[in-house]
């Protein structure tokens, strides 16, 4: 019995001794094959050969050879053709790529698989390939304007997007490390899109994309496609919360004035939201919606409702919301004119009647007027309440003074001054004065001329500049909100842990925040200490890593 065993044992190292020296053979044998052809071939004919080449043996290996011996052969010959020159076909990838060659690429791929950290150059190749191409489509668009284009920037990435991600399907790349370099990408182009400049940042870009998009004078052959692609976009968005803010902002505008192109569209649009980012982000868009529909029938049940007819030729006004419109304050009031007072308190009588327990907060300052003027020919000029009341104290004169006019309207010397300056821009007043003082006088241009004889009054005289501090105020608003979002984050992870470590704590807050805005660790960590020193949490005092909560 020993003599068998022995006798086996022998035998087992004979054998492992003969497969040996077949790998080895096998090593040999394709190093200088690779060696003779690495120079001498295109990178093309050298992936077929390499291919070819593995397939043959595979085949014999499997006729010839158990299975053991099989996979060292095969994996010595991959090891040795494909690793010999993996250096010379990771860089003919870039080529491949720009020449959009699927078929070779997918070869590629298939080959590298087959080696080591193969597949995991192949996807930092394609991820850096496909950020230079997006960085350098983003500085071209740069180039070309301080504050490129929104739809534009849209398009160009949205593009670029779709090309690649056709790319990986054509070329039946469907491993998840390609579509998740893909993702590394372009949140690496969007990152770049803008740098410092605040009103060329991704968020903005799509915000004001998406209300050009959707308002009467935007013109886009391609509106469903573009409008897809914003919601595209947003899932690789570093600061979605930016994002929500302005998007809100500019569909409250366009609900409130009526320039939306079609309520459709706008559902389009907040449907796939919704589907990128989550019923919570986009709850108040469809709020927003959902009071325009209400508003319409109850403005129908006012107008039906009326004894006599109002003093003016229509009267349109909408319900809205208070949590779900982004309204920051009252803003000043203006004083309404007497027939304008007529109505609002005829819509308040009936709106107690039909509502207990509800009261109206108007906002005269969001409104606009349309007002017909014989400058001597007739025009229809829309414009805000504040300066349909500025314009209509020229109804019985053509001269007024600065504190006239302010004490007329109602309004501060400051908002007086911005509202009389987009009237100066427009030329249907005149001052011989800079700037303004108590006594400065404001002509009415009764000989007026204007092409169009209806036509929009500007909101501001510096529309540029007002936007963006419209951006910055809203940056300023989202990190107040962000902070409260945070400290509210912190207090619900404590109240449901009761006790964990300051890292891990930190770790967790960072994750939770992830899909509302880039989160910085120093952020975390001060809103922490915040709560510490309100005595909402204190730390362990035999433990200092560990932070307890405090009921």
């Amino acid at each position: 019995n020993s003599s068998s065993g022995s006798s086996n044992v022998n035998t087992q190292q004979l054998y492992m001794q003969f497969e040996d020296a077949i790998v080895a053979a096998t090593e040999e044998h394709y190093r200088k094959d690779t060696a003779q052809r690495l120079d001498s071939q295109e990178p093309v004919l050298l992936m077929q050969h390499c291919d070819a080449s593995v397939r043959q043996e595979e085949h014999r290996c499997q006729l010839y050879f158990p299975k053991s011996l099989c996979l060292r052969v095969v994996q010595a010959c991959g090891n040795m053709l494909i690793g010999g020159c993996q250096e010379v076909l990771l860089k003919s990838a870039k080529d491949m790529l720009a020449k959009a060659s699927k078929d070779h690429f997918s070869l590629l791929a298939s080959l590298l698989e087959r080696i080591p950290n193969g597949t995991k150059k192949l996807v930092d190749v394609f991820e850096s390939f496909v950020t230079s191409e997006g960085t350098r489509c983003v500085d071209q668009l740069l180039r070309e304007s301080k504050s490129p284009n929104p739809v534009q920037y849209v398009e160009a990435i949205s593009a670029l997007h779709d090309r690649y991600t056709k790319y990986l399907s054509d070329a039946a790349l469907s491993r998840k490390e390609f579509h998740a370099a893909l993702e590394r990408a372009f949140r690496s182009i969007i990152r770049s899109s803008g740098g410092e400049n605040s009103s060329s940042k991704a968020e903005v870009l799509l915000a004001q994309a998406s209300d050009q998009l959707l308002k009467h004078s935007a013109s886009n052959d391609n509106q469903e496609h573009t409008l897809q692609s914003i919601a595209t976009l947003l899932q690789y968005l570093p600061d979605r919360d930016l994002f929500q803010h302005l998007f809100a902002k500019h569909l409250g505008r366009r609900l409130l004035l009526d320039t939306t192109t079609n309520m459709d569209a706008e559902e389009f649009l907040i449907n796939r939201l919704t589907a990128v980012a989550g019923s919570a982000f986009t709850s108040k868009f469809a709020r927003m919606l959902s009071d325009v529909g209400v508003s319409a029938k109850l403005v129908t049940e006012f107008e039906q409702g009326l004894d006599k007819p109002l003093p003016i030729n229509s009267f349109k006004l909408q319900i809205l919301q208070t949590g779900a419109w982004p309204l920051k304050g009252s803003g000043e009031q203006p004083l309404l004119p007497s027939e304008l007072m007529a109505c609002v308190s005829s819509f308040e009588a009936f709106y107690t009647t039909r509502f207990t327990g509800r009261r109206l907060h108007w906002a005269h300052n969001l409104s606009h007027v349309v007002l017909s003027a014989r400058l001597p020919r007739l025009y229809e000029i829309t414009g805000l309440a504040q300066q349909a009341c500025v314009l209509l104290q020229f109804n019985d004169r053509t001269q007024c003074k600065f504190k006239e006019l302010s004490d007329a309207v109602g309004l501060s010397e400051k908002e007086a001054e911005r509202v009389l300056q987009s009237l100066l821009v427009t030329r249907l007043i005149s001052s011989p004065d800079e700037k303004f003082g108590p006594d400065t006088v404001f002509t009415l241009c009764d000989n007026y001329k204007n092409k169009k004889l209806r036509f929009k009054l500007p909101s501001s005289a510096q529309p540029a500049k007002d936007a963006e501090k419209e951006v910055m105020a809203t940056k300023e608003d989202v990190a107040v909100e962000r902070r409260t979002y945070m400290l509210a984050t912190l207090v619900r992870i404590m109240k449901a842990r009761k006790r964990l470590a300051h890292n891990m704590l930190v770790q967790q807050a960072v994750e939770q925040c992830a899909g509302r805005f880039n989160v910085q660790i120093l952020f975390v960590k001060a809103c922490i200490e915040e709560l510490i020193e309100k005595d909402y949490l204190i730390r362990d005092s035999a433990d200092k890593t560990m932070i307890l909560y405090q009921a």
